[in-house]
């Protein structure tokens, strides 16, 4: 997910993360993983507030130096 610098710190990336949370459900998603980059601690804090779990690395053929997180969704 990437927000616009202009539109950070406005909840826009908590809002847009909510919204995915409460549909992926729906469409049968039970776990969603992800990755950001290391230097991108706002995201990181936000996941994590979020439930989200850092988790090992799940793509071997990662080229960046990327951190990896987890959540299982309700059933």
């Amino acid at each position: 997910m990437f927000v616009l610098s202009t539109a950070r710190r406005l909840g826009v990336a908590r809002a847009l993360m909510e919204r995915l949370l409460a549909d992926a459900p729906r469409m049968n998603y039970r776990t969603i993983r992800l990755g950001t980059l290391q230097e991108m601690t706002a995201a990181q804090a936000l996941y994590r507030q979020l439930g989200f779990v850092q988790i090992p690395r799940y793509r071997p053929d990662e080229m960046v130096d990327t951190v990896f997180f987890e959540r299982q969704l309700p059933t």
